[in-house]
């Protein structure tokens, strides 16, 4: 009887075959240091599935519209019944659960980075942000940055920066450009000229992805890196030299899926 063959190797090793374009469509592959079974959907992306009986997750997720399998947080979850539905349109978000979306005063011209879990997308269309309180002169700019490998933004990605986009009008902001996230785990940076009220994401609802200071109290949770920086366009790299940032709200940033 003939085997079945299934390629085998790291999550980063996936990662890695899926940015030099070696993936292929239905191809399964093994994630050794995970336990868990990916299945290539194009050349540079796959899709990653639960174990059985591991608890269901739906982070980073927002507008699922109801296609999300209808399980407690908690119960068993089968092959079936994957981690996140991989379709076209769906938005992305740096949050952890879903939440009631704030509003928050982002400070003028202070570059500012929020860790940005993907779960395996990679691919996007476009980037959409939201003014809460319009400001008449006011600009802000929106941009993806990659890791650098240690817990820090790093490179500008290609086609990521919004330019200036006007918050003399409130409501919705649409940038459509195709973006292609090397890893998963990015950054979403935000510079304004004049201290803005954008839509945001409650700080109970972001990941406490950069530890916490060691006081325990009330602002003991690290969200962001912050930087002086002159309004303009984003650097191709950010810059050293940033600090913690104890409980900063985040900007609502979506990616849209290609």
């Amino acid at each position: 009887m003939p085997s079945l063959q299934i390629k085998r190797g790291t999550r980063a090793q996936l990662n890695a075959a899926a940015t030099a374009n070696q993936l292929r469509l239905g191809e399964p592959y093994l994630i050794i240091d995970e336990n868990r079974i990916a299945i290539g959907l194009s050349t540079n992306t796959y899709e990653v599935y639960h174990k059985r009986n591991e608890p269901l997750n739906f982070a980073n997720t927002q507008a699922i519209n109801g296609l999300a399998p209808a399980i407690a947080s908690g119960q068993p979850t089968t092959y079936e019944q994957v981690l996140q539905p991989r379709r076209a349109g769906l938005f992305i978000t740096p949050s952890a659960v879903q939440y009631v979306p704030t509003t928050a005063t982002q400070a003028a011209n202070s570059l500012r980075a929020w860790p940005f879990k993907l779960d395996g997308y990679r691919n996007f269309a476009g980037i959409r942000s939201e003014v809460g309180t319009l400001l008449a002169g006011a600009n802000y700019r929106m941009g993806l940055y990659s890791d650098n490998g240690s817990a820090y933004p790093g490179a500008l990605l290609a086609n990521s920066d919004n330019g200036d986009i006007s918050a003399a009008t409130a409501g919705l902001k649409n940038f459509t450009q195709t973006i292609t996230a090397p890893t998963e785990w990015i950054w979403a940076v935000f510079n304004s000229s004049a201290a803005i009220s954008m839509r945001a994401i409650p700080v109970s609802a972001l990941e406490a992805l950069l530890g916490a200071q060691g006081n325990g109290g009330a602002n003991h949770c690290f969200t962001a890196w912050a930087i002086a920086q002159a309004f303009g366009p984003l650097p191709a790299t950010f810059p050293a030299g940033a600090t913690l940032q104890a409980n900063a709200t985040c900007p609502w940033i979506a990616l849209t899926t290609a």
